[in-house]
């Protein structure tokens, strides 16, 4: 898969992971846009998803992934009985 291959729906994917279903303006503070209309333009179309966005969506899918699994881990280890 390319960048090319990516579109709207997994930047929404992506987006609604990370954030939640209120994601555009999270996910533009995040990449440093500042304004979500830039995130908007991309999802109707009117604007091409750059692909350097794509290395910072990973990256923030992997540092969310990691802090939820050590948090997990922490939850279990709290939680099992000795």
């Amino acid at each position: 898969m390319t960048p090319d291959d990516l579109g709207p729906d997994a930047l929404a994917r992506a987006g609604q992971a990370l954030f939640g279903d209120r994601w555009q303006t999270d996910i533009a503070r995040e990449l440093g846009i500042g304004d979500s209309r830039r995130v908007r333009q991309w999802m109707s179309g009117d604007r091409s998803i750059p692909h350097g966005v794509w290395g910072d969506i990973a990256e923030l899918l992997r540092r969310r992934g990691s802090a939820a699994l050590e948090l997990a881990d922490e939850i279990e280890k709290a939680s099992s009985p000795d």
